[in-house]
């Protein structure tokens, strides 16, 4: 899982602060990190959100502010890169041919 929030780490706010389009930025550092999910939401990056050939829907969750009583949606994408452990697997399956 990526973080975009800078929750755990900033390198994701750092490509969000690039100059230019934050979809574009976005996806080259999802090209660079290749996570096997990505949490977002749509609205905030639309062009991205909408990449049918590079984001597969896995879950959506509609969330109230509790505050503001507003509703924001997030969703969770499975993208075409596999998770570590499976990466690991192909290189290990591949040292013992």
């Amino acid at each position: 899982m990526v973080d975009l929030g800078g929750t755990i780490a900033q390198k994701g706010l750092l490509y969000l602060s690039r100059p230019g389009a934050p979809d574009t930025n976005l996806l080259e550092f999802l090209e660079e990190e290749q996570p096997s999910h990505l949490a977002i939401r749509p609205g905030d990056f639309p062009d991205l959100s909408h990449r049918e050939d590079l984001l597969i829907p896995a879950m959506t969750c509609v969330v109230t502010d509790p505050i503001s009583g507003g509703m924001m949606t997030m969703m969770l994408y499975e993208t075409p890169w596999p998770p570590p452990s499976v990466r690991e697997a192909r290189v290990e399956g591949a040292g013992r041919r």
